[in-house]
């Protein structure tokens, strides 16, 4: 390559390169990469010691590469008073300590990568980002800067979610892979009938409300026919005693003039308007409950950790009461069945 002159005012930098490698390695750095994108959602619990652990993962595994530089690292954590703070550089990360009273709600890592590999001439750029969020159903990945954002459309749960940007796919699905493996690792694991009660929370709000109040109806069409049957046992037996028709058909008037089949529809009517009251509000109750969906925790902060115990003592008095609505709801569905077939069954026309 042929040197470059310099003049008294300026100065230069020659590259060992041709033109050729230089303009290869430019369009390394510049061109517009692949990539590789994956999210997993659950309830994790990390600490600072955790998402270290995603660094030295990476680290190692590049060592046994050949000619991998990392470039830059950086880390940006933010917190539920909207307050973001962004590191530069690893041993910064490991240091920080924010003193201010606030819960870290999410926290991107990225790394960048100049790797050089055996089929090429230039080191060329790779790129991975790691987001950790512990809220919202769902977070989309900002194609500018590669990071994994929070949409602000609600719910609950942790999701921990990735990209690779890369030139090599060989190496991109090996990093892929071994980044879904840690990640799976790290994620909690749920007892299948407690994720089946959380899956089918509306589910189980609506059987309830059918079971309580089919039961009434059920309960108050078997009242009914013992009522009626009742009353026409008690009048046939006084009209047995009576030979005459005038005397049969007073009988008959004073049986329907008492009011008893009206007071007796009255009584079914308040029933069954009770049991669908009682039956909706166990219905609301079970099926708020039995969501069992957590937030993912990040305690960098000892707020975090405030904010964490918190958590957990809720989630722990919602099991507990979605297990006393499903007593109550029996309870309430037995009981009140009985009470009022006894009642009626007690009631005299």
């Amino acid at each position: 390559m042929k040197p470059i002159e310099m003049d008294d005012k300026g100065a230069a930098v020659m590259l060992p390169c041709g033109q050729d490698e230089f303009g290869d390695f430019i369009r390394s750095l510049l061109g517009k990469p692949q990539s590789i994108t994956n999210r997993f959602l659950g309830a994790f619990d990390l600490s600072r010691p955790d998402l270290e652990q995603f660094h030295y993962l990476l680290i190692d595994r590049m060592a046994q590469q050949n000619k991998v530089q990392l470039v830059m690292f950086t880390a940006r954590v933010i917190y539920d008073d909207g307050s973001t703070v962004q590191v530069n550089d690893f041993e910064a990360f490991k240091t920080y300590n924010e003193i201010k009273p606030i819960v870290s709600s999410a926290a991107h890592l990225s790394w960048e990568f100049l790797v050089t590999f055996e089929d090429r001439k230039t080191p060329e750029k790779q790129q991975i980002d790691i987001s950790f969020l512990t809220g919202g159903e769902f977070h989309f990945i900002d194609r500018v800067e590669g990071q994994i954002l929070h949409a602000e459309i609600g719910g609950t749960g942790g999701t921990i979610a990735y990209r690779i940007n890369h030139t090599a796919r060989t190496w991109a699905s090996d990093i892929d892979a071994l980044l879904s493996t840690h990640i799976k690792n790290i994620l909690p694991a749920v007892s299948s009938w407690r994720k089946w009660i959380s899956d089918h929370s509306s589910h189980l709000g609506v059987c309830t409300f059918l079971v309580l109040f089919l039961s009434s109806i059920v309960t108050l069409v078997r009242a009914s026919d013992s009522f009626w049957i009742a009353s026409r046992d008690i009048l046939t037996q006084n009209m047995a005693g009576q030979n005459e028709i005038s005397q049969k058909m007073q009988l008959i008037a004073a049986h329907v003039a008492s009011g008893a089949a009206e007071r007796f529809m009255a009584r079914c009517i308040a029933f069954v308007l009770g049991g669908l009251i009682v039956s909706i509000a166990l219905a609301i109750w079970v099926g708020a409950t039995s969501t069992s969906t957590k937030s993912g925790f990040l305690c960098l902060t000892k707020k975090s950790e405030e904010a964490k115990a918190k958590a957990l003592r809720k989630a722990q008095h919602r099991f507990i009461g979605f297990c006393l609505s499903v007593i109550v709801s029996i309870a309430c569905g037995i009981v009140g069945n009985y009470l009022f077939a006894l009642y009626v069954r007690k009631w005299q026309p």
